[in-house]
């Protein structure tokens, strides 16, 4: 339950038990408990986090938040493509100056016609293997 309220859940003023422990924010969860996580990790039975809210207030709060951690998943895939394209044309960019070439429209040249050799060599060794079935 504390990794669920942990994992979903976000920070809120704190509840009577956190603030007369010094604490600033509470971490609630509505979905998962109607205990904060400090409530629930310490077996504190009355937790009034929630109380202290109105629904609609804490329904708009809940909303918010996962609209927010959706939007950060998907800044994360972005993020993770961004890196895989710039590894990319990293290796692009190492393999033209390994080669000597002076610009991309030449290694794409070059790894055009390896790609066509190899497409060619793939088929002669099928006609090969077709031949010697025949």
């Amino acid at each position: 339950l504390l990794q669920s309220i942990l994992s979903n859940g976000f920070d809120m003023h704190p509840c009577s038990y956190c603030d007369s422990r010094g604490l600033q924010s509470c971490i609630v969860s509505p979905y998962d408990s109607f205990r904060c996580s400090e409530c629930v990790s310490q077996n504190c039975a009355k937790c009034d986090v929630l109380e202290l809210m109105n629904a609609a207030e804490l329904l708009l709060t809940s909303t918010q938040h996962r609209k927010l951690e959706d939007e950060i998943e998907e800044l994360e895939l972005k993020l993770l493509r961004l890196h895989q394209q710039k590894k990319m044309w990293h290796e692009r960019m190492s393999r033209a100056i390994r080669r000597d070439l002076k610009n991309l429209e030449e290694l794409e040249k070059e790894e055009a016609e390896e790609a066509e050799a190899e497409r060619v060599r793939v088929a002669a060794e099928v006609q090969a293997v077709v031949a010697e079935e025949s």
